[in-house]
């Protein structure tokens, strides 16, 4: 029997400098994947799903590339 969930966790940042939103983004990157890897660890016969996200009340949602440069996927080759 399959026991899918799915988990959402939501933070909400107020910075008056906009260079911290960057260093902001690139530790949510990096928390998602942990969870992403421990979900691999975890995982029966399906892969984990993991999306990304960002946007605000003036801001549309956008996807956020977990990936930014592809040499990043090298390490895994």
């Amino acid at each position: 029997m399959s026991s899918s969930r799915k988990w959402r966790i939501e933070i909400k940042v107020d910075f008056d400098d906009e260079n911290k939103h960057p260093v902001f983004e690139k530790a949510v990157k990096r928390e998602a994947k942990v969870l992403l890897a421990t979900a691999m660890l975890l995982r029966d016969k399906r892969d984990p799903q993991l999306a990304v996200s960002n946007g605000s009340v003036f801001i549309p949602q956008s996807e956020i590339e977990m990936a930014e440069d592809e040499s990043e996927l090298e390490d895994f080759e």
